[in-house]
């Protein structure tokens, strides 16, 4: 898995306040995490799914310590690196723009670009707002919030 990015990508990152990573999850496991988020949503029919980490132990295993907050932190710059939120996001739901000391990392869970993790700041690439599909977002944060609901993924 990738730990260290290039200078060219976070200047890319600084520069265009997104990053766009291929194969950091492997396809078999989006798929898997999908079929989850499926399951959950239709035990709460008219809820949209959120913090399914807490929930759903595949996803809770995506952020685990380890996983994302080395790459996180090259781009939030400071550290402690806290999971803030996720959403499951279909169709044409809106992502949601961030404060300063976040970074939103969002996967496709189906199409042509299944594999992709895509970081970003404040607001989602273009490109991705008026896709339709559905995506699993994390939102991170450099925040001091209960550690208990929100666990740490960077000390």
């Amino acid at each position: 898995m990738i730990v260290t990015l290039a200078p060219e990508q976070r200047k890319f990152y600084f520069r265009n306040g997104y990053l766009v990573l291929e194969d950091l999850v492997p396809k078999s496991t989006l798929g898997q995490v999908r079929l989850a988020v499926e399951e959950l949503a239709k035990k709460m029919p008219g809820y949209q799914v959120e913090n399914a980490f807490r929930a759903l132990p595949i996803v809770g295993k995506m952020v685990q310590k380890g996983k994302f907050g080395p790459l996180l932190f090259q781009l939030l710059e400071k550290k402690p690196i806290r999971i803030k939120s996720d959403l499951f996001l279909q169709e044409n739901e809106p992502f949601p723009e961030l404060e300063d000391e976040e970074c939103g990392l969002f996967f496709p869970l189906q199409g042509d670009n299944l594999g992709q993790a895509i970081f970003y700041r404040q607001t989602p690439p273009e490109l991705y707002k008026e896709q339709r599909g559905c995506y699993l977002l994390f939102v991170f944060t450099t925040k001091h919030l209960n550690e208990e609901r929100h666990p740490r993924v960077f000390r």
